[in-house]
């Protein structure tokens, strides 16, 4: 993890004027001259605020270079600008109300409270307005004028980047600032992909009971004979009905009527000529049979269910394969009735394909049009579709969901007049499913999906004054030099002091750091073949076959690519300090008032997600980086022990033209599939520290900031549980795995078995058992590094 430097605004503020006048308690005897800006009837003085932006080169970017300035500072990287600016003054005092208490940054709520003023600053820096990278250190200001309150000693700043992009690529945040300085009412709040109470969720929900109506009317089909039907002096009369699944056998739960434990393909004919015997399956028969139970069945191996994918170009190579098997049954030449009766039945199934789908283009799919009216949904059901839009790319490109977060399921209807099986889409995705334990009743609903935060600034700083008049060009630049109290530019300055009557200018002591956290990932190969699953597969489900497991030469380019990174455990709001916070609005009030942790980061923006092939046994070179924005996943439950672990699913396309096998499941040429991985803060290497120091030392890893304090911090009873009293408000040094203005770098290596635990679905990442199919290597700062720890199947 890196500090992150490069708009961390190096005073980033200072507050000029030329001539500040009023009383202050330490100077009362004092003769004054007024400025010639304040204002007697306010208390307040028109001062400039001035930004100064730092240049250095620690790298800030979110899924691609020019959404978070990665490269502003060394190249032609248009800055993005701060909009949405507040601007804080606090006049902090002594706990018995005895006069000002200088040098504070906001640790907690004052008290007593303090006189606070909000600037409301907008815009207060347009786009392309500075050039860090630039030689003229004239465009790295801005001056905003402002009536700066007397007693000032403490300056609060929020402010995000200016938008221009979408939710997708720039994230998505609600920001509710409270203008009288309640602190305790600002928060920021990730958006939902798929807000709740939207056209867009019911949109979402429609298209799920659509798509569930057209698989379940393909499998209840049914054909009816119009007349006897007569070969060889067999006749089986007209009006008979044979049903596809007339040729399987459903067992159900003894318990649960809707719970399907088997499908069995028949052995016999289900319809034949009255008077005779039900004559032994015919050749056509039995693909009809074995095409259903296939298509149907839904394995469970050791209590973990297989993942039956959802997505539109999931379902679209399945009705592909389900077409080509049943279009040969209808084009047989049938050599007896029951095989003709077969013969038609499997034209029903094609037709019905047909109808939805473009059999003759791999079986694209077809206009919603054409789904509404094969499904005979009532128009109230499907209002919110569009009669020209396809679920080619379902759910990912109309609702920014990863393929894997709608999963399909499979019921068996007891009503009256149907008794069948029935898709349905899962609400939540059960842990078990996703390499947890068998025990597990956790899920993880796909709703709590969020876009990345915006990239956003943060300052909490004591002020420094002087009774010189100062011009911008007068303060420090760059963060070094501004944080750097023996510089010689602050020579007449009174470090942590406040606003008094004879202060000139003012300036702000500490920087506005990025209020994020951020991740830098890629991806390789440790190793120049992968091997799937199939031998355990094939043992399972053939009683026990011996079959050894497919192998992918990754030495071939292009067999795998990046599409996309989940990132779980993440807490949907943030407060004051850009801490994880309980937010009743989006965590509910039943249950304990503490954050939750619940929703899941999506980034599907992935500028290049090819892997470079592997060039020997120990794998290649690594992918280009890969930015994603988050916030600081401090749990304040977990002070003075292991903070949170982090599990992260990485999406990969299988480009490697052949199907494989991954934990439950078979993976399809051209399918996407996604393997999880474990970020433990407490699993890094420090240099010259052994394991348990690491675990018992929770500060060690981090190159923890000397000039300024930054959240968490400790509140008074903190302190005083730990017995130091010195520690109130100063920084709480616990390393995690994501920390504000600081950088997390993860490289994860594919391994020889991590198809093993290739997922259809994507996984319930805030589950502590997870099956694991990636190698991390973890770097912060200055050597602390994961040695590319080998993650295949631990928990």
């Amino acid at each position: 993890m890196k500090k992150l430097q490069l708009l961390a605004y190096a005073g980033a503020i200072a507050l000029l004027s030329t001539g500040i006048t009023a009383c202050s308690d330490d100077n009362l005897t004092q003769e004054v001259t007024p400025s010639p800006g304040y204002n007697p009837e306010t208390n307040e003085v028109n001062a400039d605020f001035v930004f100064n932006v730092s240049t250095g080169t620690g790298s800030t970017t979110r899924m691609s270079s020019e959404n978070v300035q990665a490269a502003i500072t060394s190249s032609n990287e248009v800055f993005r600008g701060i909009d949405n600016a507040k601007l804080f003054t606090y006049k902090i005092r002594n706990t018995d109300n005895s006069g000002v208490k200088d040098g504070w940054h906001i640790a907690y709520a004052p008290t007593p409270t303090p006189v606070v003023k909000m600037f409301d600053l907008g815009t207060v820096m347009g786009r392309g307005s500075i050039a860090p990278a630039s030689t003229d250190k004239t465009k790295s200001r801005r001056v905003v004028e402002l009536n700066l309150p007397v007693e000032t000693n403490t300056l609060l700043f929020y402010g995000k980047a200016i938008k221009d992009g979408t939710d997708v690529t720039q994230g998505a945040v609600d920001m509710e600032i409270s203008a009288n300085g309640n602190m305790n009412a600002n928060f920021f709040r990730l958006k939902k992909i798929i807000a709740d109470g939207s056209d867009t969720q019911t949109e979402f929900l429609q298209s799920e009971t659509l798509i569930s109506a057209v698989l379940n009317k393909i499998i209840r089909s049914s054909y009816a004979l119009p007349a006897d039907l007569t070969m060889e002096g067999r006749t089986i009369p007209s009006g008979r009905t044979v049903r596809w699944q007339d040729y399987v056998t459903i067992t159900r739960d003894g318990t649960d009527e809707t719970k399907i434990t088997s499908i069995v393909a028949k052995t016999t004919e289900p319809v034949y000529p009255s008077g005779e015997s039900a004559p032994a399956m015919k050749a056509l028969g039995e693909i009809l049979a074995n095409t259903y139970v296939t298509f149907n069945t839904i394995y469970v191996r050791n209590s973990q269910s297989e993942l039956r994918a959802g997505s539109g170009p999931a379902i679209k190579r399945m009705m592909n394969d389900l077409y080509t098997t049943i279009a040969a049954v209808r084009d047989a030449s049938p050599t007896n009735v029951e095989e003709t009766m077969a013969k038609r039945l499997a034209g029903v199934i094609c037709n019905s394909i047909a109808t939805c789908f473009d059999t003759s283009a791999g079986c694209e799919w077809k206009a919603n049009s054409n789904l509404k009216g094969f499904t005979e949904l009532t128009a109230a059901q499907v209002d919110k579709i569009g009669d020209d839009e396809k679920f080619t790319d379902f759910p990912k490109t109309e609702f920014n969901l990863p393929y894997g977060a709608t999963i399909l399921q499979i019921s068996y209807n007891p009503t009256l007049g149907i008794s069948a099986p029935e898709y349905s889409y899962m609400g939540a995705i059960p842990t078990y499913a996703m390499g947890g334990s068998s025990g597990s009743t956790s899920a993880f609903d796909p709703s709590n999906w969020v876009y990345a935060p915006e990239l956003m600034y943060f300052g909490n700083s004591p002020i420094r004054v002087t009774d010189a008049t100062k011009s911008t060009a007068d303060y420090p630049d760059g963060t070094t030099n501004w944080v750097d109290n023996d510089n010689s530019q602050w020579s007449d300055w009174t470090d942590n002091s406040h606003v008094k009557s004879t202060t000139r200018s003012v300036a702000m002591r500490n920087c506005i750091n990025y209020a994020n956290a951020l991740l830098r990932m890629n991806v390789k190969y440790g190793t120049n073949v992968l091997k799937d699953n199939n031998h355990q597969i094939q043992y399972e489900r053939n009683n026990g076959a011996n079959e050894p497991d497919n192998v992918i030469n990754v030495q071939n380019a292009g067999m795998f690519q990046l599409t996309g990174i989940a990132i779980g455990g993440v807490n949907r709001s943030v407060g004051w300090n850009f801490l994880p916070r309980y937010d009743a609005t989006v965590d509910g009030t039943s249950g304990e008032q503490k954050p939750k942790f619940g929703c899941m980061v999506y980034d599907s923006a992935i500028p290049d997600g090819t892997i470079p092939t592997a060039t020997g046994p120990s794998g290649g070179a690594a992918s280009a980086y890969n930015y994603t924005l988050l916030w600081d996943n401090w749990d304040d439950d977990l002070k003075g022990s292991a903070q949170r672990v982090v599990y992260v699913a990485l999406e990969f396309k299988n480009m490697s033209g052949k199907d494989f096998w991954g934990m439950n499941n078979l993976i399809r040429k051209d399918g996407t599939f996604y393997i999880t991985a474990k970020l433990d803060p407490d699993a890094v290497s420090v240099e010259g520290k052994t394991a348990q120091q690491v675990i018992d030392d929770k500060s060690l890893g981090i190159t923890w900031p000397d000039t300024y304090e930054m959240p968490p911090y400790y509140t008074t009873d903190q302190a005083t549980a730990d017995g130091d009293q010195t520690l109130d408000s100063k920084t709480i040094k616990e390393r995690r795995v994501f920390m504000q203005d600081y950088m997390t770098d993860v490289t994860f290596v594919l391994t020889e078995n991590s198809l093993k635990h290739a997922l259809v679905a994507v996984p319930d990442l805030r589950s502590t058992q997870i099956s694991l199919g990636l190698s991390v290597d973890l770097k912060w700062n200055k050597g602390l590094v994961f040695d590319d720890v080998k993650l295949e199947g631990g928990q």
